[in-house]
């Protein structure tokens, strides 16, 4: 059995919330090795939101807010974002920092919008996920394969 890279912890202080909207902090089961190369760490990116998809899928995602920054969740932000994400492969392809101008900008404010709820939240993260595996198989596919 696989052991998961991320978990979930409970938030009770999220701001501006009710009782029945449970926050959570994303983060990771055990920190990222500093020599991660620039395949592994896009790999790393993809499981985050392979795991936020898979939550949210199987939970739901009713009432569900998540707070981090992402920046110590993502494996390419962890290699590149220090250094103004200089080297990020998403960085090259959108000439954004931060990885403005993708889906990560819509997905991170829905999944901490406590308004939204159920299907849009999965279809967030779901848009993120997606752009991250095409933009890793156009990088790392074998031409011709």
């Amino acid at each position: 059995m696989k052991q998961e890279r991320f978990h979930l912890k409970p938030y009770d202080e999220y701001p501006n919330t009710n009782k029945e909207t449970p926050g959570y902090t994303l983060s990771l089961v055990n920190s990222f090795p500093d020599n991660l190369s620039r395949k592994r760490a896009f790999e790393r990116s993809i499981e985050k939101w392979q795991f936020l998809v898979n939550y949210l899928k199987k939970n739901s995602a009713k009432y569900f807010m998540l707070r981090e920054s992402g920046t110590d969740t993502c494996g390419l932000c962890v290699k590149y974002y220090r250094e103004d994400c200089s080297g990020c492969p998403i960085f090259k392809a959108t000439g954004c920092d931060a990885c403005g101008g993708t889906p990560y900008e819509a997905a991170a404010h829905t999944l901490k919008d406590s308004t939204v709820i159920g299907g849009a939240k999965i279809d967030a993260a779901k848009k993120e996920l997606s752009f991250l595996k095409r933009l890793h198989r156009k990088l790392y596919s074998k031409k011709g394969a």
